[in-house]
């Protein structure tokens, strides 16, 4: 019987330091590896750990006082023991199952603290890096608002000096109206002065931009469709005088439309002559400035419209690129309307004078652009109008003359015989005709004159009216033609001064 319980007494004997190991454990004396059990756990454990430890003392103690204890009551011990060292054994491996599964679920919870650990490592680098930006962000935010306030501050100090610009300019303004009376007035000698300097600069942009360079020698053919540069040149400076003439300087207000141009001729006629002069100029000056200010999509308007004209009838007659005769005319044309402008707002009231072509040569209102006076001539065409002057209550004075180009009455060229190839009858006319007088009418020089036709633009003489001219007269004409002047451009002269051109009257208008 003791031999079956010392092998119990062995296991009995080792268990109370198998026990005080896991109490150790529940304890939590190794709190990095096994989490604290709970408080009841505990408690239990330590209860049964001291009963091992009763039983522990009994068992040593009993073999001593074994004679004395009765058999009945050793094998009730002994059953007793059986039974308290099974329920510790099941206690025991309850207890390991619990250890086991808590250090699992140790495992486990470290693993998710490693996880939680590297995101949180995560969210800190983030954080950092926002925080970073935050700092970044304050300091970009700082730097516009400084920059914010600068540009206030500048804003605020322009505005304080265009104010002070703005006083200073209405001072300024004042001071100009104050002055207006005597500066915008022109006298008789600076109106002068700039009428020539117009005429000289519309001679001077025909010459750069139509003439050749080296004008070619004319050919002895009548039928040739050379171009005459002599006679291109007024063409084209009459003809863009013309426009000029018609366009603004006929104008009563430059700028205004011309459906109402009437109307304020009649209005300013009729202040003229019901309210004092003083008013009347400044009504004028007042008027001429507000249509003329307003009118600047008229005025826009008109200059297209000559420098079409011109760029229709002209345009392939330019030696130069387009763009620079047409910038050059239309300077030209702003200086005109300016001229314009200014006399319209002078007291007194200034006309220009046009000379319509054909019309006789009168020299008390008119002059050669040669400055010579051509008597008992017409006029082929005009090269700058005439101005006149009226103050109030006086007749008109005359200030400038104006600049035509006049044809004399030629007499008829004589006709020599040269042909042998001819009839005795017509050899009988060119003697009869040869002892005719030098001079003659005007009706038989009309009915002979040359028909002016236009070809490619431009003018050119053609044969009479009716049938053509025989081959003996056309030579006779070519050499009475050479005998009228003297000179290298004597054929010249003949085609312009010595036959009145009235055909032609339109290539002068437009």
């Amino acid at each position: 019987m003791w031999r079956l319980l010392y092998p119990i007494f062995d296991r009995l004997s080792n268990l109370p330091s198998e026990m005080r190991q896991a109490f150790n454990l529940i304890q939590g004396k190794d709190p990095a590896e096994h989490p604290t059990l709970p408080q009841s756990v505990s408690d239990q454990a330590s209860g049964e750990m001291r009963e091992l430890s009763a039983l522990d003392t009994d068992l040593e103690s009993g073999p001593v006082n074994q004679t004395s204890t009765p058999s009945n009551m050793v094998s009730f011990k002994n059953k007793g023991l059986q039974e308290r060292v099974d329920s510790l054994q099941n206690t025991n491996r309850r207890y390991r199952d619990r250890i086991t599964q808590g250090n699992e679920e140790l495992r486990s919870m470290k693993k998710r603290l490693e996880d939680i650990t590297a995101k949180y490592d995560e969210i800190t680098e983030v954080a950092q890096d926002l925080h970073q930006k935050l700092l970044r962000s304050k300091t970009a935010e700082q730097s516009v608002t400084e920059q914010l306030r600068r540009q206030t501050e500048l804003l605020n100090t322009a505005h304080k000096d265009l104010g002070d610009a703005l006083n200073g300019n209405q001072e300024l303004l004042l001071k100009v109206k104050t002055l207006e009376a005597s500066t915008d007035l022109l006298s008789d000698d600076e109106v002068k002065s700039i009428l020539h300097r117009l005429c000289h600069d519309l001679e001077h942009w025909v010459q750069c931009h139509f003439l050749p360079l080296k004008p070619a020698p004319l050919k002895n053919d009548n039928h040739s469709l050379q171009v005459d540069p002599t006679l291109l040149f007024f063409e084209i400076w009459a003809s863009v005088l013309e426009s000029i003439y018609g366009t603004f300087l006929n104008k009563t207000m430059v700028g205004s439309n011309p459906q109402f141009d009437t109307d304020f001729f009649f209005m300013d006629w009729k202040v003229h002559q019901l309210c004092p002069s003083h008013v009347a100029q400044q009504w004028r000056a007042a008027t001429s400035t507000a249509v003329f200010s307003l009118g600047a999509r008229i005025l826009g308007g008109e200059y297209a419209g000559v420098i079409s004209k011109v760029e229709k009838n002209y345009g392939h007659h330019s030696r130069t690129a387009w763009y620079r005769w047409k910038g050059d005319l239309r300077r030209l044309l702003g200086e005109f309307v300016e001229l314009k402008r200014k006399l319209q707002c002078q007291v007194d009231t200034y006309c220009f004078e046009w000379v319509t072509p054909g019309s006789p040569f009168n020299p008390d209102t008119m002059t050669s652009f040669t400055g010579t006076c051509e008597e008992f001539g017409v006029i082929q065409c005009t090269l700058f109008p005439g101005l006149s002057k009226t103050k109030m209550g006086h007749e008109p004075i005359l200030l400038e003359k104006a600049i035509i180009k006049p044809v004399k009455w030629a007499q008829e060229p004589k006709v020599e015989d040269t042909d042998n190839d001819e009839t005795d009858e017509e050899e009988a006319r060119t003697q009869s005709m040869s002892k005719k007088e030098p001079m003659i009418k005007k009706e038989s020089m009309v009915k002979k004159e040359p028909v002016v036709k236009k070809e490619h633009g431009f003018p050119m003489e053609c044969e009479a009216e009716g049938e053509g001219r025989s081959t003996r007269e056309k030579r006779a004409f070519k050499k009475d033609d050479s005998k009228i002047e003297n000179g290298s451009r004597s054929k010249i002269r003949v085609k312009m001064g010595e036959l009145p051109i009235r055909e032609n009257k339109r290539s002068f208008h437009g």
